[in-house]
């Protein structure tokens, strides 16, 4: 009795340990590519309208990245909140850069952009802030003439 008690002990926290494991490796993967996760703003321009702006990005981070938020706003000013929503797929390659279409709020000459972005393999698209704590927020101060 007490070697059958033993042997279902042992199996019980041998089972356990493999699973807090499993979850520190997948916890660590995920904090990983966060470090790994990075975007660069090549260069932005207003559409005739003054509406929407286009900002060129690349990615000389390790992971492909999916830029969930982007929004151009006045300095001084607040962002606007908004939902995520897909705006673009940045491939882990620096050599090639993507426009992303942006809503641009309020005038003057002075802006920022703002972009937020989680590696492609942490993004559900039915669920879009499963991983947000694994993305990364990126601001970028911008001198625009309309």
């Amino acid at each position: 009795m007490a070697v059958a008690i033993g042997i279902v002990l042992m199996l019980v926290s041998h089972s356990w340990a493999v699973s807090a494991g499993t979850r520190s490796l997948d916890q660590t993967n995920k904090e990983v590519a966060q470090q790994w996760s990075l975007l660069l703003v090549e260069h932005a321009f207003f559409s005739a309208s003054g509406s929407t702006a286009t900002v060129y990005v690349s990615n000389p981070g390790r992971y492909e990245l999916v830029v969930l938020r982007c929004v151009v706003y006045q300095r001084g000013s607040s962002p606007q909140t908004a939902s995520f929503r897909e705006y673009g797929r940045i491939p882990a390659n620096m050599s090639q850069v993507v426009p992303l279409t942006c809503p641009v709020y309020g005038s003057g000459p002075y802006y920022f952009v703002e972009l937020f972005a989680i590696p492609v393999h942490l993004y559900d698209p039915r669920e879009p802030l499963t991983n947000a704590q694994y993305g990364v927020t990126v601001r970028y101060d911008l001198h625009l003439q309309r």
